[in-house]
């Protein structure tokens, strides 16, 4: 085989600037689809305020203080404020951060950090 023949046959390796263009589109519409989900998630939580699991399981969010069912502003806090703040502090503590997640199975108002943030603590519906 000449030198010629042995051009023509291999591939042509992608530039590096392509690959990273490629690698960020990728991450785009990771981010879209994650971003999606998550608002058709907070929409459904924040009508009924509760998850499909917490429905299934006869669970309900309420107010820590009145006991009612909330309204869709504290359902978005709760989902966009809390639940990601409970993420970040997990990532930059190395995992300390999800003891504060944690803290419902000691506290006595059974609250995860979301439910701090918002006011909020889940109840059982009987």
């Amino acid at each position: 085989m000449s030198l010629a023949e042995a051009d023509r046959a291999a591939p042509l390796l992608a530039q590096p600037t392509r690959r990273l263009a490629g690698f960020v589109v990728d991450v785009g519409l990771f981010v879209v689809t994650l971003a999606v989900g998550w608002i058709v998630w907070s929409v459904f939580e924040a009508r009924v305020s509760r998850t499909p699991g917490m429905r299934i399981t006869g669970q309900r969010i309420v107010d820590v203080r009145t006991g009612e069912v909330v309204d869709g502003r504290r359902m978005a806090r709760r989902q966009l404020l809390g639940i990601p703040l409970a993420l970040l502090l997990g990532a930059v503590t190395c995992g300390v951060g999800w003891l504060f997640s944690g803290w419902l199975v000691v506290s006595p108002s059974r609250q995860a950090l979301w439910d701090r943030v918002a006011g909020t603590t889940v109840v059982e519906v009987l």
